[in-house]
């Protein structure tokens, strides 16, 4: 007897540790536990995801003081890794080269920045503001918003003029080509400077999960390209990556005119605070490369609410639905002297108005044909598609 329960025992005790290792194991990689809101939990995406090793990048390294350019070309076993190497003070002659394997008319070039800095967080004028969100690597779809809606044409040349692009958050994760989305964005940044433009990136949850080393909803693909290029995943956005330098330079949230661009939204906690944007977007900046510590340093109060999964500006979820009250974003218009709010982050079958048009939900389900956005001109909201139609509302 005392044999069957020591037995038992020590079985109970095994079965315990695995579960501790397992959980260690899931929570180093990023995969577990799921955040509150996922629209598929990490084991039945990981399940699903069919995807291997295709054409992706290129991917700029800064390596014992040269500029390392690395791109996968080929699909699956024919996948194959081209390195370019250049010395730092050639950097402005490096031309990088986006390419598709299945859609050649989608190539593109771009030239590395000369030089990076941080975003600043308030924008006084913007007569015209076309704003998209969570495209989440669908460049097809990405693309054909742009083009469709002016902003540029298919030679990737900015026509907006002195318009404003308006990224609300969420370019990784869940689709297949994330780089390209984001190298188009660093182009467009240029192409609009040069017109008189502006093009605003603010960061939502899976762009800083993936700044922080979270893999839970990146694409197998990309898990087979960094084997293939003998750089783990979680090294491709550190900063000693150009697009990892890059991304740390940009916010959370924005003025743009008389609009708030912030992917989830203000929460009553966020207002509690009392802090500028500019305020919100330095305390938030320190943490993207380790979002945890956020949550866990206990001198740094405003911390954990700005990266708190429910409050948080790029988690909270309460105006679509209507859950904030009306008192609440009233006190969040009065404060940041704003007309209205545009968000991402919680799917809507259509582009939304809501609190009388004091907010639009603009994260529509790109991945199934539902391709919209928001155009802003004249103190008038647009819905647009990807075919170019506009309805005002």
């Amino acid at each position: 007897m005392k044999k069957k329960i020591l037995l038992s025992v020590l079985v109970l005790c095994g079965l315990y540790s695995a579960y501790l290792v397992a959980g260690l194991v899931a929570n180093a990689v990023g995969i577990w536990p799921a955040a509150p809101g996922t629209a598929m939990m990490a084991s039945d995406h990981k399940k699903s995801d069919k995807s291997t090793a295709d054409n992706d990048g290129p991917h700029v390294f800064y390596e014992n003081k040269r500029i390392v350019v690395r791109s996968v070309v080929g699909h699956n076993k024919a996948a194959t890794v081209v390195i370019d190497t250049v010395a730092i003070g050639d950097k402005a002659a490096v031309l990088l080269n986006c390419t598709f394997s299945r859609h050649p008319e989608w190539n593109f070039t771009t030239h590395l920045k000369a030089n990076l800095h941080n975003e600043a967080a308030v924008y006084n004028r913007a007569d015209s503001i076309i704003a998209l969100s969570d495209v989440e690597g669908n460049f097809k779809a990405f693309r054909a918003l742009l083009i469709q809606n002016g902003v540029m044409n298919s030679r990737y040349q900015w026509t907006f003029g002195s318009g404003h692009l308006a990224l609300v958050g969420d370019l990784f994760d869940r689709g297949l080509h994330v780089t390209e989305c984001l190298w188009l964005i660093y182009h467009l940044e240029g192409e609009a400077e040069q017109a008189g433009g502006k093009v605003h990136f603010v960061l939502g949850n899976h762009d800083i999960a993936n700044l922080s080393g979270k893999l839970r909803e990146v694409r197998n693909k990309y898990i087979e390209n960094a084997k293939r290029m003998h750089v783990d995943y979680t090294q491709w956005y550190t900063s000693n990556t150009e697009l990892g330098r890059w991304l740390r330079t940009k916010n959370v949230v924005e003025k743009v005119g008389g609009v708030l661009i912030v992917h989830g939204g203000i929460s009553k906690q966020v207002n509690a605070l009392s802090m500028s944007l500019l305020q919100i977007n330095d305390l938030c900046r320190r943490y993207y490369d380790t979002d945890d510590d956020a949550r866990q340093d206990e001198l740094e109060e405003p911390a954990k609410t700005l990266y708190s999964q429910k409050a948080s500006p790029f988690w909270y979820r309460g105006y679509v639905g209507e859950e904030a009250t009306k008192k609440q974003l009233a006190h969040t218009l009065k404060m940041y002297n704003i007309s209205a709010i545009i968000v991402g982050h919680t799917v809507v079958d259509s582009v939304e108005t809501l609190y009388g048009g004091r907010v639009m939900a603009i994260d529509t389900k790109h991945a199934e044909g539902i391709s919209q956005g928001v155009l802003y001109t004249g103190g008038v909201f647009y819905r647009i598609d990807d075919t170019g139609k506009r309805l005002k509302l």
